[in-house]
């Protein structure tokens, strides 16, 4: 845990370093006028945790306010393939995949606007299931089934490609809750399989915006 709360200084203290900073730019399209317009993302996320590293891939959308907050939704699966045994689970159900989907509120805020790069701080605050199929059968979404929340702050590089096309590269941390479900182990004993620790740690993301992005210039002293 001592890891995730050095990560969430370091956003807070990047976060106040940007917030102070002042850089001679200025607007110049009509696009800057707009007090909202809509926007939509795809997503992808690679998650290192200490047991495994793995892949989601989303999509979601969102109200751009101002030119600098973020108002939204978003959607995200799993692309990994994860199976029991990765968790050195030995038993029937060894070769079961794990699926673990989620969605919810995207939230972010642009703390820095250069030319055509700017500096932004986000969040995702999702529920989510995660549950274990074999994928030679009909798939039981209540197999193995636990309900989660997640929470992943992160801090984003915002890089205008054109005025409609920009990408996003962030470095966050990723926190999820409600694991309970037991397994059987070769001994008779129930064990939790995985837990938080399994799935949650640094997260590094790469999105696709499309929409409307004002265009900025420095203004020369």
């Amino acid at each position: 845990m001592q890891y995730k709360l050095l990560i969430i200084l370091f956003f807070l203290f990047v976060s106040k370093l940007s917030f102070t900073q002042k850089f001679n730019i200025k607007p110049i399209d009509s696009l800057c006028n707009k007090k909202i317009t809509g926007i939509v993302f795809t997503i992808t996320d690679v998650t290192f945790s200490k047991q495994i590293n793995y892949t989601s891939c989303g999509i979601g959308g969102a109200l751009q306010i101002n030119d600098k907050a973020y108002l939204g939704i978003y959607g995200m699966g799993l692309m990994s393939e994860i199976k029991a045994s990765d968790f050195n689970y030995k038993n029937e159900i060894s070769d079961y995949q794990v699926s673990f989907s989620n969605g919810g509120i995207f939230v972010g805020y642009k703390n820095t606007q250069l030319k055509n790069i700017s500096f932004s701080s986000t969040l995702k605050f999702g529920y989510g299931a995660i549950f274990m199929y074999n994928s030679q059968l009909v798939i039981d979404y209540n197999y193995y089934r636990d309900e989660v929340i997640i929470i992943n702050p992160s801090f984003d590089t915002e890089i205008y490609i054109t005025n409609w096309l920009k990408l996003n590269v962030g470095v966050g941390v990723k926190f999820i809750h409600g694991f309970s479900e037991k397994f059987i182990n070769q001994d008779g004993n129930q064990i939790q399989l995985y837990n938080g620790k399994s799935f949650e740690g640094f997260s590094l993301s790469f999105s696709l915006f499309l929409g409307s992005f004002c265009k900025y210039q420095r203004i020369n002293k």
